[in-house]
């Protein structure tokens, strides 16, 4: 027996020696004993959700402009204009019929702001069935109002395939009357030429698709979330 049990034992009156088994399983079943630790347990578990929904808000990725990406690349690229230089989170669900499923524990597959007018990022690969949809623009980045589509509302939705470029058009955001809008053009060939410039090592050429506008279920925005009432496409040239 080491000294630091000898010690343990000896310095331990009788009444506070470690109680049995069935003694501490009693203690546990008291309300007295039992309801501070759940608090503690739930409290554990909210800040577990907050962390998760700050993660999801920042979580960031993009495409490395000394990247190479070919036919065979296991990953997707998506490309898209945006204006002006609004943070847009994507994030990634199920489609059933014309609904777009969301899910409170999901993270967004990238949310970042546009470099020279362009969100380039890469993308893993859509399985039967899903989808991503743009759910978040965050016109002054994280230190502004959050435009969110809620539910009811219709978002962008595309799919993914691997060693393919899709390019999804040219996002230009307004807010009118304190409502977030869109409009939408494409110019695949300035697309084209950004990526050229860009990411030299991107070796496949775009791909226009254009985007799927499904209604969003499951996305409950809170009252400090300005939902996006109107999403409208616009004109394309």
């Amino acid at each position: 027996m080491s000294l630091q049990s000898w010690s343990l034992l000896l310095l331990t009156p009788r009444s506070s020696r470690p109680p049995s088994a069935a003694t501490e399983l009693k203690r546990w079943a008291s309300p007295k004993y039992h309801m501070p630790y759940m608090k503690r347990i739930f409290s554990i578990l909210v800040a577990i959700l907050v962390v998760w929904q700050i993660l999801g808000c920042v979580a960031m990725s993009t495409a490395s402009q000394s990247m190479y990406f070919d036919a065979q690349s296991k990953t997707g690229l998506v490309i898209f204009g945006v204006s002006p230089s609004y943070r847009v989170g994507v994030t990634k669900g199920l489609q059933t019929e014309s609904e777009f499923n969301n899910s409170d524990f999901s993270l967004f597959e990238f949310n970042i702001a546009p470099a020279g007018g362009y969100v380039v990022s890469a993308v893993s690969p859509t399985k039967a069935g899903e989808v991503y949809a743009m759910l978040q623009i965050l016109p002054n980045g994280f230190s502004g109002p959050a435009y969110k589509v809620c539910n009811g509302l219709k978002s962008a939705t595309f799919q993914a395939e691997p060693g393919k470029v899709v390019y999804l058009g040219e996002f230009n955001y307004y807010i009118e009357k304190g409502k977030l809008k869109i409009r939408q053009t494409t110019d695949i060939q300035k697309a084209a030429e950004y990526l050229k410039v860009n990411y030299p090592h991107i070796q496949v050429e775009p791909v226009y698709v254009e985007p799927t506008w499904l209604t969003v279920k499951g996305l409950n925005c809170n009252a400090g979330t300005i939902s996006i009432p109107v999403v409208l496409p616009s004109i394309r040239r």
